[in-house]
């Protein structure tokens, strides 16, 4: 499956820590039917005990990891004889103002094939959370950052969809073209017609869902591949500019107000880091 639309969420998510903890619960431990308006993520490490999600309900154990998107109906409890002990985390996932959890669809609840790795990033989380150091704020979240990669590593390659909305399909399947088509002639007439919208309608619904208009995005995705080439091969700057259905002139131009520097300059300074 082309994977360009979970690449472009990500691109843009943004990441904030709320709360961290690591307890042991009380067998009373339980609420029925909340829905907190950030998403929580749980990592057990023994007891037992249930979530019910969407109908369904999880009974996770020493080892799974929970995770509850924002705002989603949930209800849960522990084991009177043996309650949870366990790591866990309140926090924002954001892709301009919607929720990653409610762009993509995957498990709620599933055991990690790297538990100590898993373990052991929570606990770099929690210790910059409590941390007085002027630097901690970033260092959680640069360890929150670190937890949902692993989270979604976990998943992939095929526990992770976009979710069954028909709004975010259709930007889905836009997004998959414009990756797919970025050598040709990308008008507003051509995306809208991919997706059966007038021009008109097209970009207003196209910038509500990214924040930029069509043409802007994909003058960015075409800045992008560009980048890769440019540290990934040794192709000339009119190869990748004939690749990327552009004249050499304008790329480079358009490149140059976009990162500051010419074509050369940046291959020259990623070059130099390796």
């Amino acid at each position: 499956m082309n994977d360009a639309w979970l690449g472009n969420y990500l691109k843009k998510l943004q990441l904030e820590v709320l709360t961290v903890g690591h307890s042991s619960v009380t067998p009373q431990w339980r609420n029925w039917n909340v829905a907190p308006p950030f998403s929580c993520l749980y990592y057990i490490e023994e007891g037992n005990g249930w979530f019910k999600i969407k109908g369904r309900e999880h009974a996770p154990e020493a080892g799974y990891v929970v995770l509850l998107p924002a705002g989603v109906v949930h209800s849960y409890s522990t084991s009177s004889e043996r309650p949870y002990t366990k790591y866990w985390c309140h926090f924002q996932a954001k892709v301009g103002e919607m929720h990653l959890f409610h762009l993509i669809s995957m498990p709620i609840s599933f055991p990690v094939r790297h538990a100590g790795r898993f373990a052991d990033t929570f606990k770099e989380l929690l210790q910059a959370y409590r941390s007085t150091d002027v630097l901690a704020p970033l260092r959680a979240k640069t360890a929150l950052a670190v937890l949902v990669t692993h989270l979604l590593d976990e998943c992939l390659p095929d526990g992770i969809e976009p979710a069954s909305n028909p709004s975010l399909q259709k930007l889905n399947e836009i997004i998959s073209y414009i990756e797919d088509h970025l050598s040709e002639d990308l008008s507003v007439e051509k995306l809208a017609a991919v997706v059966n919208y007038s021009p008109n309608y097209f970009i207003h619904f196209f910038k509500s869902m990214q924040g930029v208009s069509p043409i802007q995005y994909i003058n960015n995705s075409r800045i992008e591949k560009a980048k890769r080439l440019l540290m990934t091969t040794d192709r000339s700057l009119a190869q990748i500019a004939s690749e990327l259905g552009m004249e050499p002139h304008y790329l480079s131009r358009m490149f140059k107000r976009h990162e500051q520097f010419s074509p050369q300059h940046y291959r020259n300074m990623n070059r130099e880091k390796e």
